[in-house]
């Protein structure tokens, strides 16, 4: 059900992104280059009000009110505390696996992995974060120093997709401009353009980061989820009559 809602609200919160961030990249244009980036997003406008009626739909459904009656029946429930699962080390597997499932996929991925391949692995530190909060009230400080670089990872791969998400979508914008109208103003073109090329500069500079993001990622999890030894048993006293 949580899916559900967040495919909800996705598209509308995905547009808002997208017009904020063009219109950032654009606010430094002169006047008649604001004009035209103006124009490039016009059909983002009617995108979001398109997916904003939808949202508005769900969020009127039964469905939604059955849900937020679920969240609140779970939310009473008392959050453990470290005291109470201590002697609980399924907590560590479960942020120990995540780990372990982003690990092997970072191997995968290679020096220079396609842009698919670093979205892919974002999603997959997104799940060893949000296990690692599941977690936290249990396992306490040093989960939080992973759950901080686990973000940071997260931040440059998150840039790094949302600018290949942009550039592409500036391309699709200019392509519907040109179905519109035999051909679009030279000067919309020139804009798509710099916004295209801002993006892909961005892209450029966040993929040179994210292997030292990791590496910090690698570090802490080497030490907060190092697997605790099992103390050896403690040999049972000798009784010495029994050299006799």
């Amino acid at each position: 059900e949580l899916g559900w809602l967040g495919r909800a609200l996705g598209p509308v919160r995905d547009l808002d992104v997208m017009l904020e961030r063009l219109r950032s990249e654009s606010a430094d244009f002169d006047a008649a280059e604001q004009v035209a980036a103006e124009a490039l997003v016009g059909d983002l406008h009617a995108e979001r009000e398109a997916a904003r009626a939808a949202m508005l739909a769900a969020l009127a459904s039964p469905r939604y009110t059955a849900l937020l009656e679920r969240l609140a029946d779970a939310v009473r429930l008392p959050l453990p505390t470290p005291s109470a699962t201590s002697h609980q080390p399924e907590l560590v597997d479960l942020v120990r696996a995540e780990y372990r499932s982003l690990s092997k996929a970072v191997r995968r991925a290679g020096e220079e992995p396609p842009d698919a391949v670093l979205h892919a692995l974002r999603i997959r530190g997104k799940r060893l974060r949000y296990t690692g909060e599941l977690a936290e009230p249990a396992l306490g400080a040093p989960v939080q120093r992973l759950l901080k670089v686990t973000a940071s990872l997260q931040d440059v791969l998150g840039e790094h997709q949302d600018a290949c998400v942009a550039g592409q979508r500036i391309r699709q914008l200019l392509d519907g401009l040109t179905g519109q109208r035999e051909r679009p103003e030279g000067l919309v073109v020139f804009v798509a353009g710099r916004l295209v090329e801002r993006e892909q500069a961005r892209a450029a500079a966040t993929r040179a980061q994210w292997q030292q993001a990791w590496q910090r990622v690698s570090a802490v999890a080497a030490e907060v989820l190092e697997p605790v030894p099992t103390p050896e048993p403690e040999p049972e006293p000798t009784n010495p009559l029994s050299r006799r």
